[in-house]
């Protein structure tokens, strides 16, 4: 049995907070032996704080920590699938973790806020069985582009032909895939164990 705890950072927003403080704080995690640096992936505030709350994209701002860091981990707690094309999403994880040297985590949700998704145009599925399926897809589709040279993929949302994802990212067989779930989502444990590395 495996007694080593671990421990990780939530690293939240907040209107003045300035990158250099956000790079102060990582450092100061890494020295204290932190192992993920976590930050979540929304374009708004989301409830309780405003929506006009100053909020850098997830995935600039965790590829700014990892070359800011050497040691810790750095994740996403968690993109929502539906917001972020899979394909698009495949290259910022592999660029992320090359420029991380193999310290990205990934977790992926299907969403929840309605609103980020109407005020930018965006449909939000109203059927959570929809959004599961563009969850899974958007899996297979990263997995593809991450391990091979020419992807094809052809699915109910996403298709790819040839396509060419480069450099791929440094782990194998790939980042590790972290999949959010509270209790009404009871089908999220199921797509965990056979998609994903965990909870």
């Amino acid at each position: 049995m495996n007694d080593k705890r671990t421990f990780s950072l939530f690293m939240g927003y907040g209107d003045g907070f300035t990158f250099p403080f956000y790079q102060t704080v990582a450092l100061e995690a890494e020295r204290l032996g932190f192992e993920t640096i976590w930050t979540q992936d929304n374009i708004t505030g989301h409830a309780p704080l405003p929506r006009d709350i100053e909020i850098l994209d997830t995935w600039s701002f965790l590829s700014a920590i990892a070359a800011t860091t050497t040691k810790v981990r750095v994740g996403s707690m968690a993109t929502p699938v539906i917001r972020r094309p899979a394909p698009l999403l495949a290259k910022a994880i592999a660029s992320i973790d090359v420029i991380s040297n193999g310290r990205v985590n990934v977790g992926l949700g299907t969403g929840d806020d309605v609103h980020q998704y109407e005020m930018i145009g965006q449909r939000f599925p109203d059927s959570i069985t929809e959004r599961r399926q563009i969850l899974k897809e958007t899996i297979d589709v990263m997995k593809t582009m991450w391990s091979q040279e020419l992807a094809n993929y052809n699915g109910d949302h996403f298709q790819l032909k040839d396509a060419i994802l480069s450099p791929k990212p440094i782990q194998k067989p790939n980042p590790p895939i972290y999949i959010a779930c509270n209790t009404s989502k009871r089908l999220m444990p199921r797509i965990a164990a056979q998609k994903g590395d965990g909870l």
